[in-house]
Formats: C-alpha cells, structure tokens, sequence
C-alpha cells in the first residue's frame, strides 16, 4: 500500500475542484494542473488562499512541499514543482521484489539446441564446397570417331541425291528427243492444218463468188 505523497486520500478528503472534478490523489492534481483552465485556478488560488497548498499539508502531511506550492501563483511552476516531488517519492519507495538478492547464485544460460533450419544451413556450405572442388579425372577426350561417322553419312546422302539428280535430268532428255521426233514425222503437223484451212477458206469464197454471179446473169 502507498504512503506518504504517492497514497490516495480518504473519499471525505478528496478535493472537489470548481469545474466539478473530483481528485483523491496528487498524481491526479499534477495531471490536472495541466489542462486547468485560468478560471478554475483562480478559484483556487488566490492572494490570500491557496487551496492546494492547503489540501497538502492537511491530508498528506507534507510540509515542505506545502510550503513550495503556497509560494507559487503560477499554474506551471506549481505543477513542476508537484511533478518533481512525485518522482522523488517514487524512487524512495521500492518493491520489495526488486530489491537485489545476495545469495542467489548465478546461473549459466541452458544451451540452446540448434534448430533444424540451423543444422540444415551448416550442411548447405560444404556441400557446395564439395562440388566446387577440382576434379582429379583426366580431360575427356573428343569423339572423333563419331565425328567421321557423321561426316561419311552426310557424303553418302549427297552421292544419292546426285545420282537422283543425274537419272532425272537423263529421263527429260529422253521425253524431249521423243517429243521433237514425233513432232518432225506426224501428218498433221502445225502447219499443215493451217494451210488446209486456208485452202478450204479460199475455195469456198470462190464458189460463193461464182454462185452468185451466175444467179445474177
């Protein structure tokens, strides 16, 4: 339980400030003075009274201090002034919890187990290690062998497809000759048709001249 500066006061000693606020600690006073408005203060401190000076001695029997606030006619300092007199309270009073214990050895921290994830990562760098080490194997050696192979199949198609070129070129040669020998022997060539036609043209323009001129006479 608090005591001194840092209790509560009794429910009958609460102050009761103008405004309608109700403070039962000094906690509270220092909190309020902050945002108190001018006309509350001066409801309570005046020339003659101070209000808070008066609260402090009567219900937390603090002297001193009640001595600095009644000097005090600004809102402010009286504040600065409680708020340093809190934090000097607080440090006086310590949980007793907190007090350091004089036979209370000093124990090692547990060692921690590494955790999957950690012992998987100690394994990544010398695997790679491995793998970027030299090997001792002899160069290999190129595949001439299958090379010429290769080379030989390749020869082999063009020979072939030379060869089809060559039969083709023979066979147009033969229908060629077989065209333009029958052509030179055939009865009914080109131009024989043409002047067949011809003559029969002529010979019948003739007639028609002659048939004429004979039913005119």
């Amino acid at each position: 339980m608090e005591e001194g500066l840092l209790r509560n006061a009794a429910q009958e000693q609460s102050f009761h400030l103008a405004n309608g606020r109700v403070l039962k600690n000094l906690h509270e006073l220092s909190n309020a003075l902050i945002s108190m408005d001018e006309k509350t203060f001066s409801h309570h401190v005046t020339k003659d009274r101070n209000d808070f000076s008066n609260w402090i001695l009567g219900v937390f029997r603090d002297e001193e201090l009640s001595r600095q606030i009644a000097k005090n006619r600004n809102r402010e300092s009286m504040q600065g002034k409680l708020s340093d007199a809190l934090k000097a309270a607080s440090k006086k009073v310590q949980p007793a919890s907190s007090a350091p214990s004089a036979v209370a050895p000093i124990q090692k921290p547990a060692a921690r187990k590494p955790s999957a994830m950690e012992r998987i990562s100690k394994l990544i760098p010398k695997k790679k290690e491995h793998q970027a080490a030299p090997s001792n194997d002899p160069k290999p050696k190129h595949d001439y062998e299958g090379i010429s192979k290769k080379l030989d199949l390749i020869l082999s198609k063009e020979k072939e497809i030379e060869f089809k070129e060559k039969k083709l070129l023979e066979i147009e040669e033969k229908l060629e000759k077989k065209l333009l020998g029958e052509k030179d022997h055939s009865f009914f060539s080109k131009e024989f048709v043409q002047g067949l036609v011809t003559g029969f043209l002529i010979t019948l323009i003739v007639v028609l001249a002659y048939v004429k001129f004979i039913v005119q006479a």
